[in-house]
């Protein structure tokens, strides 16, 4: 079950939908995809003036889905520090939200491609994800909105599959109990929900 780590990860990075002959303008998009940042989420005097300077703007929606994912980010941070196997793990999105998580493990990159607002945000949408047998680690995964592209699968560059649910699993469940309310207000930001 540990040599699933791996497997796993690379299923469940982000999504981003693009071809392979894309035209000038969305290679000009991909270029303003940027990783995420961890989510810090400390104040170092705990002061209003410092909170006023975190704060984002309410209309700034791409700053906004930036921000809750930070709390991935920083869980993925935080595992590849106690398993060395599970390689680099990035979350980066563009501001067409379109969303990749990417595993650089040695010479192999997965990357899992989906656009946020294709991510089903209505109830039953989401579910957890347990682990039941030892070895095993909990998760979440978020299905696609029916009639939508879904997941796409990428091992090096190349296209190798697709799915109609996002998997996430992270290295424990109170890294699942972290993620999971961010990640929804990633989505309802998106949906226009928040």
């Amino acid at each position: 079950m540990k040599n699933k780590i791996p497997f796993f990860l690379l299923f469940t990075l982000f999504v981003f939908s693009c071809t392979s002959e894309s035209a000038p303008e969305e290679k000009q998009k991909a270029a303003t995809a940027q990783p995420v940042q961890a989510a810090d989420g400390q104040l170092k005097g705990g002061s209003l003036e410092e909170l006023k300077e975190k704060a984002l703007d309410e209309n700034d929606t791409y700053g906004r889905v930036r921000q809750s994912l930070g709390v991935l980010q920083k869980e993925f941070n935080q595992a590849q520090q106690k398993a060395k196997k599970t390689g680099k793990m990035s979350v980066i999105v563009d501001e067409d939200f379109n969303l990749i998580i990417r595993n650089e493990n040695k010479e192999n990159v997965g990357e899992s491609r989906v656009n946020l607002k294709d991510l089903n945000a209505a109830n039953g949408g989401m579910r957890l994800l347990p682990d039941d047998a030892p070895g095993d680690y909990p998760g979440f995964s978020i299905s696609v909105i029916e009639g939508r592209p879904g997941v796409e699968i990428y091992s090096n560059g190349e296209k190798v599959g697709e799915l109609r649910e996002l998997q996430i699993f992270l290295a424990g469940r109170e890294s699942v109990e972290r993620v999971v309310p961010a990640f929804v207000q990633a989505l309802n930001v998106v949906h226009g929900k928040n």
